[in-house]
């Protein structure tokens, strides 16, 4: 009775932590492409954006305090006008 009882604790801790590494993934927001001048973007606080390609930042990007920016491998920010 206890190995059935530790079982199924291990295994409902396992579908916790599966749950959790997916939702963790569902609030990332993927971001590339451009800021055209005179645009403006925001990174809202508690959000996390993956920069996954070149980003190019030609008009205003702010980000909140509390923002997390995480960058894919291949990711970049340029800003085209030497801000």
């Amino acid at each position: 009775m206890k190995r059935f009882f530790r079982l199924t604790l291990l295994l409902a801790l396992l579908g916790i932590l599966a749950l959790s590494e997916a939702y963790a993934q569902v609030g990332q927001v993927q971001v590339s492409g451009r800021i055209a001048p005179g645009d403006v973007r925001v990174f809202l606080k508690d959000t996390t954006y993956v920069i996954n390609k070149d980003y190019t930042v030609g008009g205003t990007l702010i980000i909140e305090p509390g923002t997390k920016v995480l960058f894919a491998p291949n990711g970049r920010i340029i800003d085209s006008t030497g801000g």
